[in-house]
């Protein structure tokens, strides 16, 4: 995926998490979207995400990765098929970056 759609994907997954449950989220190597959640829940939420958008991914899960979590599931998207352009551009003009 080209760096745009990364970017829309990011500000879109964002948008749509919030605050919700603690995660990463960054661009990652060979054009993908990398993110990483901390809980079984964390997980269903995104890969229901992913579902939506029509995403290719792969996940997988990691543990003790830290001295806070025990584990991480670890989600690499590498495509999309929804086309998030207009949705993207909505979020950029009425959310202020701020609350997202």
């Amino acid at each position: 995926m080209n760096e745009k759609k990364q970017e829309d994907l990011i500000l879109a997954i964002k948008t749509s998490i919030k605050n919700d449950f603690e995660y990463r989220i960054e661009k990652s190597y060979k054009n993908s979207v990398f993110i990483v959640v901390y809980s079984t829940e964390s997980l269903s939420s995104i890969l229901h995400l992913c579902g939506t958008l029509g995403a290719f991914f792969n996940y997988g899960k990691a543990e003790e990765v830290d001295e806070i979590h025990a584990f991480e599931y670890e989600i690499s998207i590498t495509d999309y098929g929804l086309d998030l352009s207009e949705v993207a551009r909505l979020i950029r003009e009425h959310i202020d970056p701020n609350d997202i």
